[in-house]
């Protein structure tokens, strides 16, 4: 695709469009095509998840990657990941049996 300017004024108002991207065929699209499916889709509070390993409901865990803070991080609500972030880490753990894996596949 080609992004193209229009800065023509339109006939009502004379406001300055936006800029409009064309594909090679000419039609206009969404400058950001994924933007809609992106934003509306959420993913279901943990609460309300099972853990796959030991069926538990309520016991998942956000785990949080980095250096916490041990006065102010509330170990009762977040798992702590380690320091080292790599692709494809787990991001959710179950506080009964220590399960751990991704929350997109608990919803396949």
């Amino acid at each position: 695709m080609t992004p193209l300017l229009d800065w023509s004024f339109t006939q009502a108002g004379g406001e300055v469009p936006s800029p409009t991207e064309y594909s090679s065929s000419g039609e206009s699209v969404s400058p950001h095509p994924y933007l809609h499916t992106m934003t509306t889709k959420r993913l279901p509070p943990l609460r309300t998840l099972s853990c796959p390993q030991c069926g538990q409901k309520g016991n998942l865990q956000r785990i949080i990657y980095g250096m916490p803070d041990p006065e102010t991080f509330d170990f009762e609500k977040y798992a702590v990941g380690g320091c080292v972030v790599e692709e494809n880490q787990p991001d959710v753990r179950c506080r009964d049996c220590g399960w751990s894996g991704l929350k997109a596949l608990l919803l396949t």
